[in-house]
């Protein structure tokens, strides 16, 4: 798998919180080993986690698990906020890599370019990198 990574040039981004209890630290160690540099972890202290969460959640998951749905709390700061952004901002970027993909080598190595800071030469197809979008 990590051969593929680096081949296909693929990141997996991964959160848990600090305390997951079906999660454990040992589950992203085993991840960090096989994957290598192109698994990213994020761990989240386990007060960043939402408390009041649906009855499902609170009878059968003991500790914040759900980073990004259940345990998020939707304000501006929080831990869970960042991390549903950077993924959000994430996927951007690979559908938008994924789109210029298909339009093509020659539409991706055009010179055209925009109008675009002091010397308007900022190519078109420019698409930088996803660590340009954090």
């Amino acid at each position: 798998m990590r051969e593929r990574l680096e081949k296909d040039d693929l990141t997996v981004l991964a959160y848990r919180f600090e305390g997951d209890t079906f999660c454990r630290a040992e589950r992203f160690a085993t991840y960090a080993k096989v994957l290598g540099p192109r698994f990213k972890p994020q761990v989240l202290p386990d007060s960043s986690a939402n408390l009041d969460v649906p009855s499902f959640f609170a009878k059968h998951v003991p500790t914040p698990h759900s980073v990004v749905t259940a345990h998020l709390i939707d304000r501006a700061g929080e831990p869970t906020i960042a991390a549903r952004d950077q993924i959000l901002s994430f996927l951007r970027f690979t559908a938008r890599i994924a789109y210029w993909g298909r339009r093509g080598d020659r539409r991706m190595n055009k010179s055209a370019t925009r109008r675009s800071g002091p010397n308007h030469s900022t190519p078109v197809n420019s698409l930088g990198t996803w660590k340009d979008l954090q």
